[in-house]
This record gives structure tokens, C-alpha cells and sequence, in this order.
């Protein structure tokens, strides 16, 4: 498998990689029960060609953590954004800790995004917003973005 590494974030170039447990979402033969999904339009991730920023209501999902691991599944054109400790060695810091609670910051991810634009034949002069899917299997959270679903975003002199 070829892996590139960027601030914690590791891109299989055209394969999945994605842990396993989460691929069961909405293929999976097991009750749905025990899955937990929620649609937040209002909670989404931006991306310019060499950053990537989660919004304030991105952030409040997970309220316990300012790093996450960001996983790519290829095949299903996803980003899964997951919870992490700080010592982990492919964790990205996507929020700070400010007067008692966390707040956006944006994150430089040059080699990430310039592989993501590549992969999903985006303009690297424009922004792409993607909504987030919240779920919770068990005691696993976890942002799911659907590639497929970004849209440029509007500049604000347009």
C-alpha cells in the first residue's frame, strides 16, 4: 500500500483505508439499532487547496478532544473524522482550547489536500464545503464526510 503522512493524516492512494468497524455503516446486516446517526447540515469542513477547517459546530461534537484521526475510504469516497488523544501519533489538532471550551482552528495539511483535490479532480483555486453525518457504534464517535457531496463555496466579493 502506498502511504503518504502529513500532520497525522494518512492517504492510501485509490485503496480504503478505513477502520473496519465503521465500514458496516448502512451496509451492515446487524440491527441498525445499535447505530446512532444524525445529520448536522449546520456542521460541516472546509477545504482550500493547503487547509482544512472544521466550523464551530464540528468542533462541539467532539467537545472532550481538540485532535482527531482522519481516515479516507476510497472506494466509498468518505472521510471519517474520529476522536483522539493528543500523543497519538496520527493525530491532527483541529481545535484549540480557549476560556474553557474548544474553538475552530484552521489546519495546514498541504501534501493531504493537494492529494485530496488530485483524487476528487477539484479546482485548487476554489474552497469545497462538506456536511458532516455524526454517528456513535457503541463507544465510538465519529464525523462521516461524503466527498461526493462538497460544494464550492461562494467567495464573498462573487
Amino acid at each position: 500500500m502506498n502511504h503518504k503522512k502529513n500532520h497525522g493524516i494518512t492517504f492510501a492512494m485509490m485503496q480504503p483505508l478505513i477502520n473496519s468497524d465503521w465500514t458496516g455503516f448502512g451496509n451492515s446486516s446487524e440491527p441498525q439499532a445499535k447505530v446512532s446517526q444524525r445529520i448536522y447540515e449546520t456542521a460541516n469542513l472546509t477545504f482550500a487547496h493547503e487547509t482544512m477547517l472544521f466550523n464551530m459546530a464540528c468542533v462541539n461534537l467532539f467537545p472532550d478532544s481538540q485532535y482527531v484521526t482522519i481516515s479516507i475510504d476510497t472506494e466509498k469516497r468518505r472521510l471519517i473524522i474520529e476522536p483522539t488523544v493528543y500523543h497519538d501519533q496520527n493525530s491532527l489538532k483541529f481545535a484549540n482550547f480557549r476560556k474553557g471550551k474548544n474553538v475552530p482552528r484552521t489546519c495546514t495539511t498541504r501534501i493531504f489536500c493537494q492529494m485530496l483535490f488530485d483524487f476528487m479532480q477539484w479546482n485548487p483555486s476554489e474552497k469545497y464545503r462538506i456536511p458532516t453525518i455524526y454517528q456513535e457504534f457503541d463507544d465510538k464517535k465519529a464525523m462521516v464526510f461524503n466527498l461526493d457531496e462538497a460544494e464550492p463555496v461562494l467567495s464573498k466579493s462573487a
